[in-house]
This record gives C-alpha cells, sequence and structure tokens, in this order.
C-alpha cells in the first residue's frame, strides 16, 4: 500500500512540475535515486545530496558554489525534496554577517575549525549556537569566577545557616545560573535573528540588474509567475555595439540607464527586467496597437539620444521588439517571441511584430539553408 501512494505522489508532483515549470527541485528516493525533477534527463540517476537530512531532524541546508540548498526527508511518502537558489556574492553576504557580528563584545566567532573572533577561556562556561546556512559558529562566555565572587559574598554576610537557609541558597545559586543562561540565549537569539533578515535582504538585492536597477533573469522569472500576463517582449537595442567601440563603454551604460527610466515610465503597470547586455523583457497586458505605439515613440527618442553626442550618425540606434501571447508557458513565449524578434532583424531592424504575424516556415527554411 505504502508503494502505491509513493507512486501516486510522485505523478503528482511530475503533473505539478510540467503545468506549473516548477524549476530547481528534486525528488529522490531513499537509495539517492532520482524519480522527479525538473531537468528530466536526470530522473534515474544517483546523486549525491548536498547535506544529510538524517543528522538534523530531517532536514538540511548548506551555501556550496554560491547556491542555498534545502534537503528535507518526508517520512510519510519514503521521499526526499532537494531544492536549490543560485545566489549572488555569497562570499560578501558572508564577509558582512560576519562583521557585524564582530562589533559585539565577548563574543567568540568560528568557522571551518578557526576562530575568526576571540578566544576560549578555561574560567569560562560557553554557550554555542549557529548561524545556518553559513555555519557560522557563535560563542558567548559566562565567567565562573564572576559567579563564585557574588556567591562568596552573600555566603560571607548571612549567619550560620540552617537547612531551610541552606535550601534556599542552593534554589538562588540555580535560579541565577539559570537566569544568566537565558538572558544569553535571547541575546544571542535576537542578533541572529537581524543578521538573518540582512542575509535575505541580500538575497532580494541579488534579483536586481545593478546598472539599471531593472529585474535581472532571476529576479524576472521569478515576479513573472506571481501575476499573469498576456503578453511577453523580448526588446533589443539596434547597432549598440557601434556605440560602445565608437564612443565607449561608459557612454553605453548612460544610453542602457536612459533607456531603462524610459521602459519604467512607458511600462510602468507592467514587469520590466534586463536579460542581459542590450536586451531586456517586458511582460505586459497592453493591447499590440498600444504596444507598436510605444515602440515607435521609443525610436524617436532614441534618435534624440544619440544626436546628443554622435553628429555623424554612421549606424543608427533603434529599436526592434519581438512579441508573443496567448496563455501558454513563459518558456514557450519567450522562444516565439526570439522568433519574431528574428523576423523584424530580418526586415531591416526598427520595428514591432508579433509570433502570429509572422510565417514560421519561412523562417525555419532559411535558417536550415545557412
Amino acid at each position: 500500500m505504502e508503494k502505491n501512494n509513493n507512486q501516486c505522489y510522485i505523478c503528482i508532483v511530475n503533473e505539478l512540475l510540467i503545468k506549473k515549470s516548477i524549476k530547481n527541485i528534486r525528488l529522490i528516493d531513499i537509495n539517492n535515486k532520482i524519480i522527479s525533477s525538473y531537468n528530466p534527463l536526470e530522473i534515474g540517476k544517483k546523486i549525491k545530496l548536498a547535506c544529510d537530512p538524517f543528522k538534523n531532524f530531517g532536514r538540511c541546508s548548506v551555501i556550496k558554489n554560491n547556491t542555498y540548498y534545502l534537503v528535507e526527508f518526508l517520512p510519510s511518502v519514503n521521499i526526499i525534496i532537494s531544492t536549490l537558489t543560485p545566489i549572488i556574492n555569497a562570499s560578501d553576504i558572508e564577509k558582512d554577517i560576519i562583521n557585524i557580528l564582530k562589533t559585539y563584545p565577548k563574543i567568540i566567532i568560528f568557522k571551518n575549525h578557526k576562530i575568526i573572533k576571540g578566544k576560549f577561556d578555561l574560567n569560562h562556561f560557553y554557550i554555542i549556537d549557529v548561524f545556518k546556512p553559513l555555519n557560522i559558529f557563535i560563542g558567548m562566555g559566562i565567567n565562573y569566577n564572576e559567579l563564585d565572587e557574588i556567591i562568596n559574598t552573600y555566603i560571607k554576610n548571612i549567619e550560620k545557616s540552617t537547612y531551610q537557609y541552606f535550601t534556599y541558597f542552593i534554589f538562588t545559586y540555580l535560579l541565577l545560573i539559570l537566569l544568566i543562561y537565558m538572558f544569553m540565549f535571547v541575546f544571542l537569539k535576537s542578533r541572529l535573528d537581524i543578521v538573518e533578515k540582512a542575509f535575505n535582504e541580500y538575497r532580494q538585492k541579488a534579483r536586481f540588474d545593478k546598472l539599471t536597477n531593472l529585474y535581472n533573469r532571476e529576479g524576472f522569472e521569478i515576479e513573472y509567475k506571481k501575476a499573469k500576463y498576456d503578453t511577453l517582449l523580448i526588446l533589443d537595442l539596434d547597432n549598440f555595439k557601434y556605440i560602445n567601440d565608437t564612443f565607449g563603454h561608459e557612454k553605453g551604460d548612460e544610453i542602457l540607464k536612459e533607456f531603462a527610466w524610459q521602459l519604467n515610465k512607458y511600462f510602468k503597470e507592467d514587469l520590466i527586467g534586463r536579460w542581459g547586455g542590450d536586451e531586456f523583457l517586458v511582460a505586459t497586458n497592453k493591447d499590440k496597437k498600444l504596444i507598436k505605439e510605444i515602440v515607435e515613440k521609443f525610436n524617436c527618442i532614441l534618435q534624440k539620444i544619440q544626436e546628443k553626442f554622435d553628429k555623424s550618425k554612421l549606424k543608427k540606434l533603434s529599436l526592434s521588439v519581438g512579441g508573443a501571447n496567448n496563455s501558454i508557458t513563459f518558456e514557450e513565449k519567450f522562444k516565439r517571441a526570439d522568433l519574431a524578434l528574428y523576423k523584424v532583424k530580418k526586415l531591416g531592424k526598427k520595428g514591432c511584430l508579433f509570433y502570429d504575424e509572422i510565417d514560421y516556415i519561412k523562417i525555419e527554411k532559411k535558417d536550415l539553408n545557412k
């Protein structure tokens, strides 16, 4: 009965992976064999887990090669789930977190069996906690001598006690230690929560392009899944290489920033991202007619921008756009919009076409004859 339940569970997850295009997740049986994956070519192969969930109550996480791995065991179906999330500048994030922790006094920080700050003292009892997923260990010491001094002073100030006083003393001693432990635990926990929040903010920032402040590839795809958009556009700046080669990359960066600002102006209610180089993406619910009018405005704007620094204009800066709509997956829309963009380029650049406006068969034959 358990085997049938597992098979049904795998079927349901496979269906979700296909319909919702869930990425970066694998299902693994107890023999480390992949039974479901975002990459169909992996199914049936054995995999080495990034970390061992059975050593940590069935769940573990770790950062390797700028990727955050989360592994979890589901005992009800005897299946392991492994997910991975790429991050940017993990070493810088770790460095910043360690610098934050260093500002707290009387703290010991160590990682990979190496002490980064402070030192251990035999006169102290240490409470150790770990900040995951970076595996940074933090220790806070309690001085035995200071505790003994408080207790000895207390003993000197009382008369010879009866059994009742002795019991009260023991109770006070234990209570004092308990209160100190509780205070140190709350202190470290609050600081770790701050660091955890800072780590999450770094991950959020990693989804944006530094030059244009638009979403990068990862950020765009994540946000695309959160809302419904009818149309996907691929925008490409024509002859942008000519600008970089003739006037320098600094001038090219200025144009990219200005172009991103104009995109936010005309597509302010839509999703905008920089796919890479001089190529951008826009997900929108605007109709075709309005989109083509906006593209014409952009070509006028780009001409005015170029006239400010390039009087000869041996090659004109312009905008080519390919679009795709209908209720299909992001990947399929991207392929169709890319074919439409290819057609615009073949027709001489500077314009906008949608996939349903082109003859795909003719394009395919031309490509094969190259």
